[in-house]
């Protein structure tokens, strides 16, 4: 334990002054595999890129089956493998949290153990960042069931593509990027600075790391062009969350975590209170569960804006749903507050 405390102290004094060796760093959180030949083609898409200066920092989030034995013998193959093992099983978000703590790559991005990146991945997107100078890169994904059906993208060899540079001002990003974290690189100073970190939900884990991130005024390069294959399964977590009522109840426990940063770092930023409409609207606000959001909202003064509520609401529902909803609100127009009215009921 007083080894990896010195080892983890000694990495977080490189990071901020970093040495910038190298150029990317990947995190993968593993535990109990289905099938172990989606880790390994997962590890070999990492080993094979072009961009050979990287490290693959795999976290085994005390898996009790042949994972760890694999994943030791992968490590022995090659150098730029990192292997922690966890003794206690934390989740997804926990898993990547630890291994965040032993980056040492100008740039980090994230995989999961069943998807694959194109050869270039790394290349492209480390190189277009620093052209550019951004924060995050963001790249196009293609979902798949069977590996021989992408075997003619992972092998295409065209480098053509389109770029779209989105400015630090840019309203929205979350429209055009999406939250989800294996399509981007991030800029590692950026992450480590403000101590951005996934929470331990047991699916959607990405969502409040995602909103926080790109609530920054950061510049954004995207990158239009397919760099990431994810791997579609029945047992997934993702796959088996297509309920509504499922993703609610989670999505209500990230909106909680965000409104107490705002009010405990006296936060008044109308970025993120946006990128959860756009994000999360069609779930949150809704018949079934607009009853647990008074509850969750009663106490706090919201930093809504008044023209964003309408904007995307009526998008969501329609006016005169919209129009219900109002009567259950104050609206102070001069300082865009949103105060739920005590004592009343809504049944829109």
């Amino acid at each position: 334990m007083i080894k990896i405390f010195f080892m983890i102290l000694l990495i977080n004094f490189n990071k901020l002054n970093n040495i910038k060796l190298i150029k990317v760093s990947i995190i993968i959180p593993s535990y109990n595999i289905p099938n172990y030949n989606y880790l390994k083609s997962s590890i070999h898409s990492v080993l094979h890129q072009t961009l050979k200066n990287i490290e693959l920092i795999i976290v085994n989030d005390n898996a009790n089956d042949q994972t760890p034995i694999i994943l030791d013998n992968f490590a022995k193959l090659d150098p730029r493998i990192t292997i922690i093992h966890k003794r206690k099983n934390e989740m997804t978000g926990y898993a990547r949290n630890t291994g965040l703590d032993f980056i040492m790559g100008e740039y980090l991005g994230f995989l999961d153990y069943d998807d694959i990146f194109h050869k270039e991945a790394l290349n492209l997107s480390y190189y277009e960042a620093k052209k550019n100078n951004c924060t995050i890169v963001n790249f196009e994904y293609k979902s798949f069931k069977k590996e021989i059906n992408i075997l003619k993208y992972l092998n295409k060899k065209n480098n053509i593509y389109q770029i779209e540079l989105l400015k630090k001002n840019y309203n929205f990003p979350l429209k055009k990027t999406g939250i989800l974290i294996w399509r981007n690189i991030y800029k590692s100073s950026f992450i480590i600075s403000h101590n951005f970190k996934f929470v331990n939900t047991w699916a959607d884990e990405d969502i409040l790391f995602s909103i926080l991130i790109f609530s920054f005024e950061i510049e954004i390069l995207l990158i239009k062009k397919q760099l990431v294959f994810h791997r579609i399964l029945k047992t997934s977590i993702g796959h088996n969350l297509k309920k509504l009522e499922k993703r609610q109840n989670i999505y209500i426990y990230h909106l909680r975590n965000i409104f107490k940063i705002l009010k405990k770092n006296n936060i008044n930023n109308n970025r993120i209170i946006e990128n959860i409409f756009v994000l999360l609207g069609k779930y949150l606000f809704n018949n079934s569960n607009i009853e647990k959001l008074l509850r969750l909202f009663k106490g706090y003064k919201m930093i809504f804006s008044n023209r964003i509520i309408r904007k995307y609401y009526i998008k969501i529902f329609n006016m005169k749903k919209l129009d219900k909803l109002y009567k259950y609100y104050e609206i102070n127009e001069n300082k865009y507050e949103l105060i739920i009215k005590k004592n009343l009921k809504c049944n829109i």
